[in-house]
């Protein structure tokens, strides 16, 4: 099923989470099953929801190969192709792609990509990627907390950017 984009927004939104944890897996199923039933208790317009999972990297990219996908949320510590690695496959194709969502003739947008790990990736692996986003979690943190990690993460993607563009130079 392709779902189509309207002035409204996508008549569905298609989502894949992409982790090989079984429990985890579920628990981001029911997470975003709770999120789609919330608008209707809140009055909200529908939050149409297409879920598919996918519990290894090679599958995954089976998947973002054969049809578009509006959200990816994806495990960077997969067995075989990691998360990081699909990350940049989907990244580098679709720079070259046409119906890849990058022009207004395009129907279909790009697919965001959502990586989640608790390893220490170089940023210049995850700039590589095509990770252009990076989210602190400061839920349960004090406000110095947040403003230390984002201000470290900003140096550390300042830092990488500068090494991309000696090295190019």
């Amino acid at each position: 099923m392709t779902s189509t984009a309207s002035a409204a927004g996508p008549s569905v939104i298609r989502v894949l989470l992409v982790e090989d944890d079984a429990f985890a897996m579920s628990c981001l199923t029911e997470m975003l099953q709770a999120i789609q039933q919330s608008s209707k208790r809140f009055n909200l317009p529908p939050l149409p929801l297409e879920i598919e999972c996918a519990t290894s990297g090679e599958a995954a990219w089976s998947l973002l190969r054969s049809r578009p996908f509006h959200l990816a949320l994806v495990d960077l510590d997969l067995p075989g192709i990691t998360g990081l690695d699909l990350s940049w496959c989907y990244y580098e194709s679709s720079l070259h792609a046409k119906g890849n969502g990058n022009s207004a003739s395009d129907p279909e947008p790009r697919t965001a990509m959502i990586a989640c790990t608790s390893a220490d990736v170089p940023m210049e692996r995850l700039l590589e990627a095509g990770v252009r986003t990076f989210k602190i979690e400061g839920r349960l943190k004090s406000p110095e907390y947040v403003y230390v990690s984002t201000l470290a993460y900003r140096r550390a993607i300042d830092e990488a950017w500068e090494r991309r563009e000696a090295a190019a130079a």
